[in-house]
């Protein structure tokens, strides 16, 4: 019998369904029998509980729930000041909580998919250590992040391992560790950046066997990830939605797919925005105002833009509406507006999102993204001279923190920028911002059909782009 654990706190309901992901694509991938082990607070609703108990038994196999206080042991509202949940901290019960039978177990986060059967890494051999890891390829790179592994858990940045999936000798660490005590110790002397996974790195920095990163795949942007059978680790931090990531998406709603939720109304229509929400900090911050808790401007951007994240365009238009206070911070209010002409934008309203965009450059600096925008809604009402102005303007304006990849902007204003000097019939011009284009993407096909175009045009002949 293999034994896997994951833990969840669900405080909105929504992230039951990607727990219940990532067992499914165990289940699809493993043919032995496995136990799950659930662990979980309140949160955990009775229909997503019945959602658990019908996805295990479709497969032939078993669940076990633990319910959990966290609040008892551990201090809640330092964990949440970093951005996580009391949920982080489950895992570090599993050696009091499983039954004495129970000597090993495989510990997964819920943000994964387990291309793979489990059997593979189950029998991995310990070799005398109480955890197996993968070394963790993103955090050691966190501003300031590598001074803390050195100066505070004392260990290597390179030794530093990440605790999304882990193998547990839980026999041996009953023996050799009081997990409670060492952590309450823990996090009364330090300030945490993760604060589970610090803990761990600290307690185990030399009991801990690293195992190949296949195990605990992350997306890292520009590196070439062929699908395999590893387990592949959904991180917030590396969402870029470019091509490859769009296939993984298919990866992940093949599972999804096969689960109880893909028939529950999840109020969001672009799967795209599910995956967005897998990370979203609104639980936390839907908390904090359940708890009546006011919110700084920053808070109340940030909200907006969770919001936005998850495909609540409506919401988050009448609240950040609602939330306009000219006595703000110029760059907050001007932000808001920002994410008030995105939601108008998601809902069809092109007018209001143009009211919005313009309305904002009253309180900061025109952003490229803001000019951008502006270009296209001018260029769809044939206004070709003001949408010029905006896109050469967004060329030269600075890039905020929501626009990511700058250099596939610039590839796609020069672009529109080529068909709005064809319609006001400047083609040198319009040649111009073309190979631009082109040396950004030399293999663009638009590029090359533009290309011919203008040959043909300057031969004398006539045509349309």
């Amino acid at each position: 019998m293999i034994h896997v654990a994951f833990a969840l706190h669900d405080y909105l309901e929504s992230y039951s369904m990607y727990t219940g992901t990532a067992m499914a694509s165990l289940f699809e991938n493993t043919r032995e029998p496995v136990t799950m082990h659930l662990l979980h607070n309140d949160t955990l609703s009775p229909q997503n509980r019945e959602r658990f108990l019908e996805l295990c038994a479709s497969y032939g196999q078993n669940i076990c729930f633990y319910r959990i206080s966290a609040e008892e042991d551990f201090d809640i509202a330092a964990i949440e000041k970093c951005d996580y949940c009391e949920g982080i901290m489950f895992r570090l019960y599993l050696p009091q909580l499983l039954p004495e039978t129970v000597d090993k177990i495989i510990y997964l986060d819920s943000d994964l998919i387990i291309n793979m059967d489990i059997r593979e890494l189950w029998d991995i051999p310990l070799q005398g250590f109480s955890l197996a890891a993968v070394k963790d390829p993103l955090s050691p790179f966190a501003q300031g992040f590598a001074a803390y592994i050195r100066d505070v858990l004392e260990m290597d940045s390179a030794q530093y391992f990440n605790s999304g999936v882990l193998i547990m000798d839980i026999a041996r660490i009953r023996k050799k560790r009081e997990l409670f005590g060492e952590c309450q110790e823990f996090f009364q002397k330090h300030t945490t950046f993760f604060p589970d996974q610090d803990l761990l790195n600290m307690l185990f920095k030399d009991d801990v066997k690293h195992i190949d990163n296949k195990y605990n795949c992350f997306f890292i942007k520009n590196e070439n990830h062929p699908i395999g059978p590893k387990i592949y680790h959904y991180n917030a931090a590396v969402f870029d939605f470019s091509n490859q990531w769009l296939m993984f998406t298919d990866l992940y709603f093949h599972y999804w797919d096969k689960t109880p939720w893909r028939k529950a109304s999840l109020g969001v229509n672009d799967r795209m925005h599910l995956l967005s929400r897998m990370h979203s900090a609104l639980p936390f911050l839907q908390r904090k105002m359940d708890r009546g808790i006011s919110f700084t401007p920053e808070e109340e951007l940030h909200y907006g833009q969770e919001l936005l994240r998850a495909g609540e365009y409506e919401k988050c238009r009448d609240y950040l509406e609602a939330h306009l206070d000219e006595a703000q911070n110029k760059e907050i209010i001007a932000m808001k507006l920002y994410f008030i002409s995105a939601s108008h934008e998601a809902l069809g309203r092109t007018h209001e999102q143009e009211d919005a965009l313009l309305l904002s450059l009253r309180y900061d600096i025109p952003y490229a993204v803001s000019c951008f925008k502006l270009g296209m809604l001018f260029f769809q009402e044939k206004q070709y001279r003001q949408a010029r102005f905006w896109l050469e303007t967004s060329l030269r304006a600075q890039h905020s923190l929501q626009q990511t990849d700058a250099l596939a902007m610039s590839y796609r204003t020069y672009q529109k920028l080529s068909k709005c000097c064809i319609k006001l019939n400047d083609i040198d011009a319009a040649m111009s911002y073309n190979d631009r284009a082109g040396n950004i993407r030399p293999d663009s096909l638009s590029v090359a059909i533009n290309r011919e175009y203008f040959k043909q045009l300057r031969a004398g002949a006539s045509g349309d782009v």
